[in-house]
């Protein structure tokens, strides 16, 4: 029988635009939409409301949700 596997994920944000995360892996903007499409990544559309809060939105800005990217990339392995 397999032992149990603890995977501690860490981030310094959750949710990080485009242009961040093709910085953060060293692709263009073009590749990580690319990405995105082709479901290798895991998009959110983020509004910011009034006081600073967040909230998901049909109307926000798309980002990458790191912590399900990092969710998938685990599955796909």
């Amino acid at each position: 029988m397999n032992a149990p596997i603890t995977i501690n994920i860490s981030c310094d944000k959750p949710f990080i635009k485009f242009d961040e995360y093709s910085k953060l892996i060293g692709a263009s903007p073009k590749t990580v939409r690319k990405m995105a499409d082709q479901g290798l990544i895991v998009t959110v559309k983020i509004q910011k409301e009034d006081k600073g809060k967040l909230t998901l939105s049909e109307k926000g800005s798309v980002f990458v949700d790191m912590v399900a990217t990092a969710f998938l990339s685990l599955k796909r392995t």
